[in-house]
């Protein structure tokens, strides 16, 4: 009687259950920051392109010099990024935040781009106010989909975010590069690293105005209601 209980226990027809993931990584929450983060991403790669155009056009210095011209807009964009984050923490209006600083950036390389020729002291000073955008712009707007993504798939679904995102970092470089070669010159890579910013603006107010990890009061969390 035992084996014959045991039998149908484990025979062909006894149900085999299948471990389940609680929510998906691949949800829309998902899908929409790591897009968003993808086009901020691009806009960091500005920074880097016309930062050494500019220094050179400063003037002739040594090494120790231009270390410290390069840091300048560093050392500004880090104190900038500690009060800014400070009241985006404070107010909870996240997207609010990352936005300006998104506008922030677009306004500052452009201005670098079509001052440089013009003056170069300028030109510094808005790839300063770029500096603080772009890095300003990082902690209220990880932020969000870190408050969204709740469950067991968050750290997967905060992977995947920053890994799609980050393929900026090899997309705009390959496009500036096309652009420059189709026009002779690097104010078109500019204007679109620039609208990449301007876009992603645009976009992530639009995405996340209403929606609670976007605004919310300071110490609220985010239910998990859209986590799949």
């Amino acid at each position: 009687m035992a084996l014959q209980h045991h039998e149908r226990r484990t025979g062909p027809q006894a149900e085999v259950r299948q471990p389940q993931l609680p929510c998906r990584i691949e949800g829309p929450r998902t899908i929409a920051y790591s897009a968003l983060y993808f086009g901020l991403v691009c806009g960091i790669y500005g920074l880097g392109l016309w930062l050494p155009t500019i220094v050179k056009a400063l003037g002739k210095f040594d090494s120790t010099q231009v270390g410290f011209i390069v840091f300048i807009p560093y050392a500004i964009a880090a104190v900038f990024v500690y009060f800014w984050s400070k009241r985006s923490d404070r107010t909870g209006n996240r997207v609010w935040h990352a936005s300006m600083s998104m506008v922030l950036a677009a306004v500052g390389l452009l201005g670098a781009g079509y001052l440089l020729p013009v003056n170069a002291v300028l030109a510094m000073v808005f790839l300063t106010l770029a500096a603080m955008g772009i890095y300003s712009a990082i902690a209220p707007f990880l932020a969000m989909p870190s408050a969204a993504l709740t469950g067991a798939a968050a750290a997967a679904g905060l992977a995947m975010v920053n890994s799609l995102g980050n393929l900026g970092g090899f997309v705009a470089p390959y496009i500036v590069g096309i652009l420059k070669d189709a026009t002779g010159n690097s104010q078109s890579g500019l204007v679109f690293l620039a609208a990449c910013l301007a876009v992603t603006a645009a976009a992530t107010y639009l995405y996340a105005r209403k929606r609670p990890e976007g605004v919310s009061a300071p110490g609220v969390t985010v239910p998990a209601a859209e986590t799949h």
